[in-house]
């Protein structure tokens, strides 16, 4: 019997090892739409695989081609993310038609960036873009869940506060795109973000009160059926919870495991719950090996797993009559998960909520014994008519009113919240095994097992110290011109080790965030918590909105600034920057000023210079330490070069950051010359709509003798100032220089 069993594990193997290749070589078909020439794309049809996810201003959907237009319309295929800058709702299966602009998914070259473009590509996504336009629908998509998608969701706008809509939605529909973002960070700090996602927790509780509904109907009479039978009753529940919230991969997961513990059940096998978890993650795996780099994945069954180790000796507390007993219970419960996740949560995210036990005794028995049910019952009720659900969506929205004060006054607290340093993959799995000797022992002495910990723990700490020894100052200038797409940013490290921010990068459409996904990743994998100094060369968004995540996280001493008038969203920053006792610095031409030995002077504009033209307002700044020299221009135009060459004796540099990502309207060829840099760096974003940067502005500073380096090619280009000279090495193989690893 036990040879027999042997077959399992080689067939989900095999499994998976097939689905891993499907993933990596995918072996697209010719008219698959990742085949095509997608800038000749002008128009697509097709349909959507799962209702659009609304924002506040805004519309993602992914839909399946069937049809594209390249002059002429053809047959294709392939899976295609979209983005619409307005607020849509389309139900799965609707046929549309929209104008397009396609590309392939971003992805940002520098240490610590994530890869976008794999993430989709393993998930048979391989083109993104935006809809110019409106959308024309050909067909509705009718169903019988989306009734009670469609139906639920007009009683939310009716009847829910705006604050509690979103997170309804998200409980009921796993649709998070219309909660505040506001909520979300509230949530993520107090580490109750769990309650948002359908997950394993939804799923218990959905199926544990409909078991107690189901033991009380059989204790009055109503129903005649076995204990091992119960369960069968809650999975057309479970199923339909499954299809009305379109299956996302947390839900599929937490009934995975319900329907396997039925299956049990019914066979009258040991309800061994480890043998469950390994089944359920060795069954996803083997159809979605590619999940297991999902830190949702991770976190779940870890969580699970932690729960299952540790929680043994918390059965009397649930079963318990006593009320205080019960509630012990859960905070230890929810303490155990996350001390189990920590070493996950600093890998993925940077950060742990301190207050996490605390904010989840209160939030779940709210979420999960109020909120939930009544949310569910009102997407019921709703079906039949959206008024219907007047009085329980009232009780939900009244009930979280007043849990999100609660929550918001715990994040609050002094430390209720840490950032801290990535750990990486290996210190990870080292603290695992240090977990795991401590608490398990795994059949070993209490005191080996305790030496071993003590070993692991060595080890860990070793490698943060070694990590934390680069971050000391070197002597020498650095300054990184980090791959941001289309916008500038650049990080410089003084020979002191104080750091400066010049730009944040940013989008222009979109809610994407460069900053907290881009920005802050390469400052955390350097191995700092801080930014000394941040400068705005100039307010728009392809410069300045970056900066604003990294203002909120990263305690900045100063922020520079130039004349123009800053936009709403950067003057609240400010506002809340003074308040921390943050210098606030406004920068003119001629302003010069010195920081532990380096010179920094401001060469324009001047307090008078008037431009229509917010790009001429960019402040220009020139850096010198020990014979090295670095320009930083913004995105002046000729009429401020202009400006400039008339004080030709400041602009020669080694180093110049390029104006306006080598636009043909800067860079004339007074001011190259005048600059005549050695090194010339183009910040711009791969297969931008501009057609930066100009051909002619290229070969103009090659003509100069100068050695054109561009952040779309060589991903982020780090440069180390020594009085030797430069030292140069970038993120890819771009040019003779050393690639970064």
């Amino acid at each position: 019997k036990k040879k027999h069993l042997l077959f399992l594990p080689i067939f989900f193997f095999i499994l998976g090892a097939y689905s891993s290749i499907k993933i990596n070589k995918p072996g697209l078909p010719p008219n698959h739409i990742a085949n095509l020439p997608i800038w000749k794309i002008e128009e697509l049809e097709g349909r959507l695989i799962k209702a659009t996810d609304l924002k506040a201003s805004s519309t993602s959907f992914t839909i399946e081609a069937e049809r594209a237009f390249l002059g002429n319309w053809i047959k294709t295929q392939g899976l295609v993310r979209l983005y619409l800058s307005s607020p849509l709702y389309l139900e799965k299966e609707t046929s549309v038609r929209v104008k397009v602009r396609l590309r392939t998914f971003k992805d940002f070259y520098n240490p610590g960036s994530s890869k976008l473009n794999d993430y989709y590509k393993r998930r048979g996504i391989f083109l993104t873009g935006y809809v110019m336009g409106n959308v024309k629908v050909l067909k509705e998509g009718k169903s019988f869940w989306s009734v009670f998608r469609k139906n639920f969701r007009e009683a939310l706008r009716r009847f829910s506060t705006p604050r509690s809509e979103g997170i309804l939605m998200a409980l009921a529909l796993g649709q998070r795109g219309k909660i505040l973002p506001k909520n979300q960070e509230t949530f993520r700090k107090t580490g109750t973000a769990h309650l948002l996602a359908i997950s394993g927790l939804h799923m218990t509780l959905v199926s544990g009160l409909l078991i107690f509904l189901i033991k009380k109907f059989k204790k009055k009479g109503f129903l005649i059926i076995g204990e091992n039978y119960q369960v069968l009753l809650a999975l057309p529940f479970i199923l339909g919870y499954l299809f009305v919230s379109q299956s996302p991969i947390s839900a599929l997961r937490a009934s995975l495991s319900i329907f396997t513990l039925s299956f049990l059940l019914l066979l009258g096998k040991p309800k061994n719950p480890f043998n469950i978890l390994c089944l359920c993650a060795i069954v996803i795996l083997s159809f979605m090996p590619y999940e297991l780099w999902n830190p949702s994945f991770q976190l779940s069954f870890v969580a699970t797993g932690g729960i299952l180790i540790f929680g043994k000796k918390l059965l009397p507390f649930f079963r318990s009559k006593r009320l205080i007993n019960y509630i012990w219970g859960i905070f230890i419960l929810s303490f155990i998960a996350q001390i189990v996740t920590i070493p996950i949560l600093l890998h993925h995210f940077h950060m742990i909520s301190l207050i996490g036990p605390l904010a989840n005794l209160i939030a779940v028995p709210v979420v999960g014994l109020i909120v939930l049910p009544f949310a569910l019952i009102s997407l019921s009720l709703s079906a039949i008519h959206p008024v219907l659900a007047s009085p329980t969506i009232g009780i939900a929205s009244l009930f979280l009113e007043i849990l999100l004060p609660v929550l918001e006054n715990l994040e609050k607290l002094p430390f209720s919240h840490i950032w801290f340093l990535n750990l990486t993959f290996f210190e990870a799995l080292l603290l695992y095994a240090s977990i795991g000797f401590i608490f398990t022992r795994c059949n070993l002495s209490k005191k080996l097992s305790l030496i071993l910990s003590a070993l692991l723990l060595i080890g860990i700490s070793a490698d943060i110290l070694w990590r934390y020894e680069k971050t000391k100052p070197t002597g020498k200038l650095e300054v990184n011109f980090l791959d941001v797409g289309q916008g500038d940013s650049a990080f410089l490290r003084l020979p002191s080790g104080k750091k400066i921010l010049i730009d944040g990068g940013g989008t222009w459409m979109g809610e994407f965030d460069i900053g907290k996904s881009v920005i802050a990743p390469f400052i955390w994998e350097k191995g700092f918590l801080n930014v000394d100094y941040l400068v705005v060369s100039h307010p728009q968004p392809d410069h300045y909105k970056g900066l604003i995540f990294i203002a909120k996280h990263f305690n900045p001493k100063e922020f520079w600034y130039g004349p123009s008038e800053l936009p709403g969203e950067l003057q609240k920053i400010l506002g809340e920057l003074k308040e921390k006792g943050v210098i606030i610095r406004r920068l003119y031409k001629n302003i010069d000023f010195h920081i532990d030995g380096v010179n920094f002077k401001v060469l324009h504009p001047p307090p008078e210079f008037v431009s229509k033209d917010v790009n001429d307002q960019s402040l220009v700044l020139k850096i010198e330490w020990n014979n090295r020299s670095i320009l930083f221009t913004g995105d002046i135009t000729k009429k401020a070069e202009i400006e400039l060459s008339k004080e030709a004796s400041d602009l020669k540099s080694e180093v110049l950051k390029v104006p306006h990502h080598g636009s043909k309207t800067s860079s004339s060829y007074p001011f190259a010359r005048e600059v005549s840099p050695s090194f010339a760096i183009i910040s711009v974003g791969r297969n931008n709509p501009y057609g930066h940067p100009h051909q002619r502005v290229v070969s103009r500073y090659e003509g100069l003798g100068a050695t054109v380096l561009r952040t779309d090619l060589c991903g982020m280009i780090k440069m180390v100032g020594s009085p030797s000279g430069w030292e140069v090495k970038t993120y890819l193989k771009c040019t003779s220089f050393p690639q970064l690893r």
